[in-house]
């Protein structure tokens, strides 16, 4: 500034010297006398000095002129570039829609730069391929044919070491030789990195003009690639959140069903089995799909002797009283030896070891269970006036255990010859007696004491049967 005002100082005096000479030439002025001749001359030569000078400080006038002029068009547009790029920024904060960003930051490429064509290209990282979100050419029909893979091809490996790239022109850039056969004058390559991964890219080039782009419009697009990717990393995030707590709650749902599941299969088996085969079944529900399988088993019926007779001479209050105690006693004893109980018929229960879970001792675990039933009934006797007694077969052998019936009510159950003996056996068995087949008496005959007893005709068997009466166990046996 100081230059400036000592330049127009001089000026103004220069103006002040000139005007005098003129009014002498015209005569406004008198002619000094001979002596201040030589003075003039030299105030004459010095102003015409002065002049030549006065054409320097023009000259660098214009100059400092011109380079405010452009100052200020940069700033301008400096100014234009950072307005635009807060408006991105605005827009990545208010929307979720990442295609509506691009397409907002394709809007701002096309006003600020010279670009004949820009590529908006995004990396997928599940394909781990490019996906081309936008494609924008200003004169299509001045365009070269050229798809954007082929552009991808020729600056995807440039782009990998994440710098940008600025070619102002390409015939001295053997590199991209292939985009200079295309037409391409000048480009500028910048990628979306976020915390060193390549997220994407941004082309620009120019077919008309060397020098399209500036290293500060590769600034501004390097700010800009900045917002794209933030925004970016922010859905990739907020997307891998969204999944993870999709999956929690998923899981979550369905652990609830399997604990319901489990409840439900306890509360229903809790009344058939032990509650430690209830639990085993609340673990592994699948043993309790429709249908069955082979295997062997020990069965157990027990019938209460006389109830019938004694039903005809008590109210149904006290008939189902009665009834509910003593098959409660016959269902603790079962399942003290993990018997899984089939069914109650009327007087009866029906109930079978070794299913659904293997038990290696079931033989001796049915027996047991026998045994308990009748020592239950001597306690109740010992309190209650009525007396009944339960009769008991047991027999073992293969059968087929599942369920039985449709998917909308089943049972589960066994099925074979080996139940309709155990069956046979339990109604020729007196009040308080517990009948074995041979079989069973072969399993536990060194661990109980039994008693043979005459060969019987079993219904439906065209040979006599060996048949035992179980007494109790041998002292070393429990």
């Amino acid at each position: 500034m100081d230059e400036i005002e000592k330049l127009f100082g001089e000026i103004e005096g220069l103006h002040h010297e000139i005007a005098s000479i003129k009014s002498i030439i015209s005569g406004q002025k008198a002619f000094q006398h001979p002596q201040g001749l030589k003075k003039s001359l030299v105030e004459l030569s010095t102003l015409a000095w002065k002049l030549k000078v006065m054409e320097g400080f023009t000259e660098r006038l214009n100059k400092l002129a011109q380079a405010i002029k452009i100052h200020l068009e940069e700033s301008a547009r400096w100014r234009s570039q950072l307005q635009k790029l807060y408006q991105l920024i605005e827009v990545s904060i208010q929307i979720t829609s990442i295609d509506s960003l691009l397409k907002k930051a394709l809007d701002l490429l096309k006003d600020l730069t010279q670009a004949d064509r820009i590529l908006l290209v995004i990396l997928d990282p599940a394909a781990k391929a490019p996906r081309l979100e936008l494609n924008w050419v200003r004169n299509p029909a001045k365009m070269p044919s050229v798809s954007w893979k082929a552009i991808y091809t020729a600056i995807g490996k440039k782009a990998l070491s994440g710098e940008p790239i600025l070619i102002p022109d390409t015939l001295k850039a053997p590199d991209f030789g292939k985009l200079c056969s295309k037409g391409v004058k000048s480009l500028l390559l910048v990628p979306i990195m976020v915390k060193e991964h390549l997220m994407g890219l941004v082309y620009l080039d120019n077919l008309s003009q060397e020098g399209a782009f500036s290293r500060e419009e590769q600034e501004f697009v390097g700010a800009m690639a900045f917002v794209l990717g933030t925004k970016l990393e922010i859905n990739r995030l907020s997307n891998e959140l969204k999944q993870s707590l999709y999956e929690l709650a998923k899981a979550q749902v369905i652990k609830e069903q399997e604990e319901l599941e489990k409840d439900y299969i306890r509360a229903l088996f809790s009344r058939f089995v032990s509650p430690a085969v209830a639990e085993r079944l609340a673990s592994d529900p699948s043993v309790l799909r429709l249908g069955g399988q082979r295997q062997e088993i020990s069965i157990l019926f027990a019938d209460i002797r006389g109830f019938t007779a004694l039903s005809q001479g008590l109210p149904p209050e006290k008939l189902v009283e009665t009834l509910n105690e003593y098959l409660s006693l016959a269902a603790e004893a079962i399942l003290e030896e993990e018997g899984t109980i089939d069914k109650f018929m009327g007087d009866a229960v029906m109930a079978f070891f070794n299913a659904p879970y293997p038990q290696e001792d079931h033989v001796f675990r049915a027996v047991k269970a026998a045994l308990r039933i009748v020592k239950k009934v001597e306690e109740l006797h010992k309190r209650e006036s009525l007396k009944l007694y339960f009769g008991v077969g047991i027999n073992m052998g293969e059968a087929v255990v599942g369920n039985i019936g449709t998917s909308m009510q089943m049972n589960y159950t066994a099925i074979g010859d080996c139940v309709n003996i155990a069956k046979r056996l339990q109604e020729m068995a007196g009040p308080g007696q517990i009948l074995i087949s041979a079989r069973v008496y072969e399993e536990i005959k060194d661990r109980a004491v039994a008693r043979a007893l005459p060969p019987l005709t079993i219904m439906g068997r065209t040979t006599r049967e060996l048949v035992y009466e179980l007494i109790d166990l041998l002292d070393t046996a429990e």
